[in-house]
């Protein structure tokens, strides 16, 4: 959810930065994994409904991008990483 609320407001700038390319990067070098805390939001009929409102805007912020969303991380890639990197 942390990482939806930080990526929805840069996309949704995008139209005012103008890049040629998206390109995002991993900092690890082992894996890549953005997922939530599926206990919790498995528990919580409230933040269920804030994750996937979150994730699903996120998403299709991205697959409304004009320009290439390109995704580099080293190791594997899990959960909400998935997401953000197709």
């Amino acid at each position: 959810l942390d990482m939806c609320k930080e990526l929805i407001p840069f996309y949704q700038a995008y139209g005012q930065q103008h890049p040629a390319v998206i390109l995002l990067r991993g900092t690890g070098d082992k894996a890549f994994c953005a997922g939530g805390d599926v206990k919790a939001i498995w528990a919580s009929k409230q933040l269920q409904k804030d994750f996937f409102f979150h994730e699903y805007q996120m998403n299709y912020l991205i697959s409304q991008l004009p320009v290439p969303h390109v995704a580099i991380y080293r190791g594997i890639v899990m959960g909400g990483g998935v997401g953000i990197s197709i």
